[in-house]
């Protein structure tokens, strides 16, 4: 069946001819000619789509440029309305907190007050103590640190009013913020981001002349090495085509099948957009070249070529497919081949060359056969008897594997009879296919 689909045809013919590096390098070389030919398809726009396009970015950019964001703008923005919104309550704890500090008549003194009484007192008893020394400096750094700290409170208090206008402006300005952020990202950096991105494709497109004119020159040295290529691929194709028409043919001789004659068609598609062929014509390309490759087959004399797949049916088509696989046993991939009845329409002479072939196959392949003729069951490795049998009402299809004995006596029962002659003959048919396997 793999035989009969014309897309695997190219597959085992490369396979066969050694291409596959080659054809590696060719589709890495086609890969690069796609992407080069898809920047150019995105440049090539129409005027007018360019043109919006370039509005559009232009626009982008100025909005976010006008604005003059800095990236974390709205946490500082959003301390500070929080600041001007809470003014009045602000400062009252500043006042609160300096009337505890400085106290706010003679009969309630302050927390610095209270502290420098305890300074002298402790400094009498440093002077009298001098163990007692650095309690002393202790209370001293506390005294200046709440020094700092008034004075900290007192700068702080001077900068607190209330000033509506900037409280306006910040909300405007939040407002801006927000909107720039549902347009471009989630955050100001998003924003940001986005109009680099911008400027970037803005560029391209106003230098996007130059860049298609250095595109086009990749593009056309791409598909110069690519057809480089291709070329070595077909002359490749075409010399291993002629090996496997020879080969096939040679095996259809021995087959019976001296008339049939066997094609590897290698057909190419003009095409003005594609790849230059030696003749200097350029051609259609694809994944595999420029290449269009199907066997043919003419079976019997005076008859035209014609695909695989409209080859009569039968043991013809069997022998055919013979053929096939022993010439391409190197290249098909296939795993298992399954032949049956291949014998139908030949005698044991043919059924002889037709075992040899099969088992010459089976070193690269599984191969199951299904026969009824002696000449071509002596090539076996294994040999299976199959059989139906009737058990508990029901037909079950049994299978014996066979040791050597008794495949000298199932092959005497396909020569006629298990008579003493022709189990001789059978044993001979044997002996004789185990030499040929082992010269």
């Amino acid at each position: 069946l793999s035989l009969l689909n014309t897309k695997s045809h190219i597959q085992l013919l490369d396979r066969f001819a050694g291409n596959q590096e080659l054809l590696k390098t060719y589709r890495e070389s086609l890969k690069h000619l796609q992407s080069v030919t898809r920047q150019l398809k995105t440049l090539h726009m129409d005027a007018e789509e360019k043109l919006r396009q370039k509005d559009m970015l232009t626009f982008q950019m100025n909005e976010i440029d006008s604005a003059k964001l800095t990236d974390g703008e709205d946490d500082a923005l959003r301390q500070e309305r929080d600041r001007l919104g809470n003014v009045e309550n602000l400062n009252k704890y500043v006042r609160q907190c300096m009337e505890r500090l400085e106290g706010n008549s003679s009969e309630i003194p302050g927390v610095l007050d209270l502290l420098g009484s305890v300074s002298k007192a402790a400094d009498n008893l440093s002077k009298l103590d001098p163990a007692l020394l650095p309690v002393n400096e202790q209370i001293i750094s506390a005294v200046e640190q709440l020094n700092d700290v008034a004075d900290t409170l007192n700068r702080y208090r001077d900068t607190l009013e209330f000033n509506p206008r900037r409280l306006e402006q910040i909300e405007d300005r939040f407002m801006l913020l927000n909107s720039l952020k549902r347009k471009y990202g989630g955050s100001i950096a998003a924003v940001l981001d986005f109009a680099e991105k911008a400027r970037e494709k803005l560029a391209r497109l106003e230098n996007s002349e130059e860049e298609i004119l250095a595109l086009e020159r990749e593009e056309t040295e791409c598909k110069r090495q690519l057809s480089g290529i291709a070329r070595e691929l077909s002359k490749k194709r075409i010399a291993a085509g002629e090996q496997i028409s020879r080969s096939v043919e040679k095996e259809l001789d021995d087959l019976r099948m001296a008339s049939a004659r066997f094609e590897v068609s290698i057909e190419v598609k003009p095409d003005p957009s594609g790849l230059q062929a030696e003749s200097g014509e350029n051609l259609a390309f694809d994944e595999n070249g420029f290449d269009n490759v199907s066997f043919l087959i003419a079976p019997n004399l005076g008859e035209g070529f014609k695909p695989l797949a409209k080859i009569a049916s039968g043991g013809e088509t069997s022998r055919l497919m013979l053929a096939l696989k022993n010439t391409l046993a190197r290249a098909d991939t296939i795993p298992t081949l399954v032949f049956d009845e291949i014998d139908q329409g030949i005698g044991g002479r043919v059924g002889a060359v037709v075992g040899e072939k099969l088992w010459q196959v089976s070193r690269s392949h599984q191969v199951l056969c299904i026969t009824h003729l002696p000449q071509l069951a002596v090539y076996h490795d294994v040999h299976f008897h199959v059989s139906k049998a009737v058990d508990g009402g029901r037909t079950r299809t049994v299978v014996h594997k066979l040791d050597h004995a008794a495949s000298i006596r199932e092959i005497a029962l396909l020569l006629g009879a298990d008579s003493d002659e022709n189990l001789a003959a059978a044993a001979a048919m044997l002996a004789d296919a185990v030499n040929r396997k082992a010269g």
